[in-house]
């Protein structure tokens, strides 16, 4: 796909190349993380089932939220159990004193996605 430019019209082309690479790279990356991002929930609810907690896992579920960057957010659909993710994840203290056991079950799933992106993302 060889074609020939004038030097005065060469910025104006390669403008073009890169804003259509630029397109077809960002709804790739975005196609990739939405993917991810379902996987990620999946993965979340599998580690509340190991830890025996069905009813807590069925409650994770994925989101596009449309602001300036775009992004898509994980979450727990019921206000009343999202400050048990914190809670669950990080251990809380305990009225008598002392502090409640860590279950950390969303940062390894975190840490994985981070880590299939980058292979993702360097693939295209």
């Amino acid at each position: 796909m060889s074609k020939t430019v004038t030097v005065d019209k060469m910025s104006a082309e390669m403008s073009a190349i890169l804003n259509t690479y630029d397109v077809e790279y960002r709804d790739k990356v975005k196609e990739i993380v939405g993917d991810l991002a379902k996987k990620g929930v999946k993965m979340t609810k599998e580690k509340a089932k190991h830890y025996h907690w069905d009813d807590y896992g069925e409650h994770f579920a994925v989101r596009w939220e449309n602001d300036q960057k775009g992004k898509y957010v994980a979450h727990v659909q019921e206000k009343e159990r999202y400050q048990l993710t914190h809670l669950l994840e990080h251990g809380h203290a305990k009225r008598g004193g002392g502090k409640t056991r860590a279950f950390p079950h969303i940062a390894p799933v975190q840490d994985e996605l981070n880590r299939l992106l980058e292979e993702e993302i360097k693939k295209i």
